[in-house]
């Protein structure tokens, strides 16, 4: 989950993080990206994307959407490294809000599909009412219906 919390308390945005890389600073970086995409006034790339060690840089292409975005905007963007659970009040917002929405992501996530629902709800009825049925023969008794 990203979250983007404005500290005047205009804005807060909570949405997860697309794709099938999810890592914590996929989800940081993305973060940048929202709050430049949806704040109300509009990584310098160096080395050619190169760490100081000559690898390449990781999620290149979240830098690259950071650095597009300042680009486009007038003014100055300025970023501060905010250190986690010490009680800065716009990070902790944006923590309670991440844990809220990670809880009904988990509780969408449990959700069965119609067939395992169907499963579920009638493979103990048949095995109650057959009690000589091993479970894989219920179970083919359940798919039958």
């Amino acid at each position: 989950m990203i979250e983007v919390y404005y500290e005047d308390g205009s804005k807060e945005i909570a949405e997860p993080l697309s794709g099938n890389l999810q890592t914590n600073n996929r989800a940081k970086l993305y973060t940048v990206i929202r709050a430049l995409e949806t704040y109300k006034d509009p990584i310098k790339k160096n080395n050619e994307w190169k760490t100081v060690k000559d690898r390449d840089v990781k999620n290149r292409d979240l830098f690259e959407k950071i650095n597009f975005l300042i680009t486009k905007r007038s003014g100055q963007v300025y970023f501060t490294h905010v250190f986690g659970h010490r009680g800065v009040t716009g990070n902790e917002t944006a923590d309670k809000l991440a844990r809220r929405d990670a809880a009904i992501k988990m509780n969408e996530s449990k959700k069965l599909s119609p067939y395992n629902a169907f499963m579920k709800t009638n493979l103990p009825i048949i095995k109650k009412n057959n009690p000589d049925l091993d479970h894989k023969a219920a179970f083919k008794l359940v798919a039958l219906m």
